[in-house]
């Protein structure tokens, strides 16, 4: 007999109420060895409920389950545990305060003593077992310090290392990166092949399509259908998976074969959580679910329109996708700019054919807003990218610090030998010049994102005020006019002030390098108050000539500068600007005004 054809885990009339309302009805459902399944459903319809069952964190009020043969009234989590079965939800809760080692032992350490282990064999152990599947992260790290693709492996990586004979997955990969998830999926499929079942919950139908072996579908507390993937095209799996559409959205005549085919097969569903349409061959639309006509924010009538009303501020996207559609095969377009009438957009767009038998009678369009996706993206390659300057910057400050400091003690004890004026002032000029060295060093060491020395209670306007009085001069010299309009109330921060003047002094400076001919620099202090949180907000502008277009997207990168020519200028002070408030949980954002100058508003958490 094959492996596959060996069952794992059945369950017989299980049934699960919450407050009297029953959420699984007379479940009979089995499970073979090394397979993958993928279960959806809509939301409420009752897979993670279905999960809990299996993994023993819920109790069924009525049936069995069998597992391995065995059979149980119910399975605790210890008995789940025992038979090898685990689950990660989409929650991961994790140790924050404790590092990667710890976190990949802490649901077996009770067991196993590990407590009692020597640190150095727990921190090696984790290390070759994170190495084994291909990532490089640091044991010894504290999970709060990790990215949040990161976080996600390593509660992966703790439930998979001890080969479990049923790993469930309740919507746990939705938050991984894309080369991460795609990492994920391979060691799933090899785990298969090493005898584990894989239960994986999720919305995203091209998943299921991707690795799965079986798909599971539940719709209000039943089960209604388990086959093989390859037996469910993707149209019916949506069909039966979601809510019907709604019959006032549907078209008139009955006459149409389009509509008929909809209306037998009910395969395009208005509560999908997707933007969704559907065309005709005329490329006229026949339906729009709600989130599409959310999206396109238009009043009038959709239905009937050709498909070219709906981009008419997008006519290069337009001419780009009508290609696609009616075309005898699925087409993708990534990354595309798209403009409504408030908004600049990023999306994705995927045309796809509909077919009666052998006819091509319509296309479906599937719309992804991925704008916030795409805004997050770039912070986090901002953020890698910072951190990788920090390892360098951090290195080469460190290894001028050494003989820096040496020449500065040897300088200070020949200021206390010498007797002549004169090559005294000398010397007290060099110690003079190389605190300035020193000071450019601890430029370069705030790229190391390392905890500040101290922090302080400080007053945000005296602060402010502080900072402009140290440049009145400058500014006089270079005809530029420093305006501060202050809250009406007083801001206190805890922070350190050295770095608060830094963030201020190189966002002034970064102004004053923009208006050579003279201007005018205007900071403002106010303080937002809302309902569950109270913010200090400072925004620091000029009438310079603001920020060109195509170096916009780089302002914060570090060695990144516009006076490339100048020979004065590194390229440090705006990415300073932005660790120093990333240290603090702040943010930092940018943009130009009309007709010129810049603008960048700084936004502190007031706890």
């Amino acid at each position: 007999m094959k492996s596959e054809q060996i069952k794992l885990l059945e369950l017989q009339n299980i049934e699960l109420s919450y407050n009297g309302f029953k959420v699984l009805k007379n479940i009979n459902y089995s499970v073979n060895k090394s397979e993958i399944i993928a279960i959806v459903g809509e939301h409420g319809a009752g897979k993670t409920s279905l999960c809990n069952i299996i993994s023993g964190i819920e109790k069924p009020i009525n049936g069995d389950i069998i597992f391995n043969g065995k059979r149980h009234s119910f399975f605790s989590r210890e008995t789940a545990m025992d038979n090898g079965v685990e689950i990660i939800t989409q929650q991961f809760p994790m140790l924050d305060n404790f590092s990667v080692a710890d976190n990949l032992f802490s649901h077996i350490k009770n067991k196993t003593g590990y407590f009692r282990k020597n640190k150095t064999k727990i921190t090696e152990n984790a290390r070759k077992i994170i190495q084994q599947y291909g990532f490089n992260i640091d044991p010894n790290i504290k999970i709060r310090n990790l990215k949040l693709s990161d976080r996600i492996l390593i509660e992966i990586i703790k439930h998979i290392y001890t080969q479990p004979s049923l790993l469930i997955l309740d919507e746990a990969l939705q938050k991984l990166s894309q080369i991460n998830f795609t990492k994920i999926i391979n060691i799933l499929k090899k785990l298969r092949e090493e005898g584990t079942t894989i239960l994986y919950v999720t919305h995203r139908i091209d998943d299921i399509y991707e690795f799965a072996d079986k798909v599971t579908i539940i719709r209000n507390g039943e089960l209604i259908i388990t086959d093989r993937v390859k037996n469910i095209d993707k149209i019916n799996l949506i069909k039966l998976a979601y809510t019907q559409i709604m019959s006032e959205d549907m078209i008139d005549s009955e006459k149409e074969e389009f509509y008929q085919l909809l209306k037998y097969n009910k395969a395009i569903l208005e509560k999908l959580p997707v933007i969704l349409l559907a065309l005709d061959r005329h490329n006229n639309i026949k339906l729009i679910n709600h989130q599409a006509k959310s999206f396109f924010s238009k009043t009038d009538k959709f239905l009937g329109k050709n498909i070219e009303y709906l981009f008419e501020e997008n006519p290069d996207i337009f001419t780009l996708i009508k290609d696609g559609l009616l075309k005898s095969n699925e087409k993708n377009y990534f990354n595309l700019n798209f403009t409504t009438k408030s908004d600049k957009l990023r999306v994705n767009i995927k045309t796809h054919p509909i077919y009666d038998g052998s006819f091509l009678i319509g296309s479906i369009i599937i719309l992804e807003d991925i704008t916030q996706r795409e805004e997050l993206r770039e912070k986090v390659i901002l953020s890698e990218r910072l951190a990788s300057t920090g390892l360098l910057a951090a290195g080469v400050a460190h290894e001028i610090n050494n003989p820096l400091t040496a020449v500065y003690n040897y300088l200070e004890y020949l200021n206390l030998k010498l007797d002549d004026t004169a090559l005294k002032e000398t010397v007290d000029n060099l110690c003079s010049e190389i605190n300035t060295i020193a000071h450019i060093t601890s430029n370069l060491m705030t790229f190391a994102n390392k905890p500040v020395d101290w922090t302080d209670k400080v007053e945000i306007n005296s602060l402010v005020q502080e900072t402009i009085n140290l440049l009145n001069f400058n500014a006089q010299y270079q005809n530029i006019k420093i305006y501060f309009t202050k809250s009406r109330e007083d801001i206190w921060l805890i922070i350190n002030p050295i770095e608060f003047k830094q963030i201020l002094l190189n966002l002034i400076r970064n102004s004053f390098e923009a208006m050579n001919d003279g201007g005018e620099i205007e900071i403002v202090t106010s303080l937002d108050v809302k309902e569950n949180s109270r913010e200090v907000e400072i925004k620091v502008s000029d009438n310079g000539p603001g920020i060109n277009k195509k170096y916009i997207e780089k302002v914060f990168s570090p060695f990144f500068s516009t006076k490339e020519n100048t020979g004065n200028n590194m390229g440090l002070g705006l990415s300073v600007v932005y660790n120093i408030i990333n240290k603090y949980n702040g943010t930092i954002n940018y943009s130009n005004k009309k007709p010129s100058g810049c603008i960048f508003t700084i936004r502190f958490n007031l706890k």
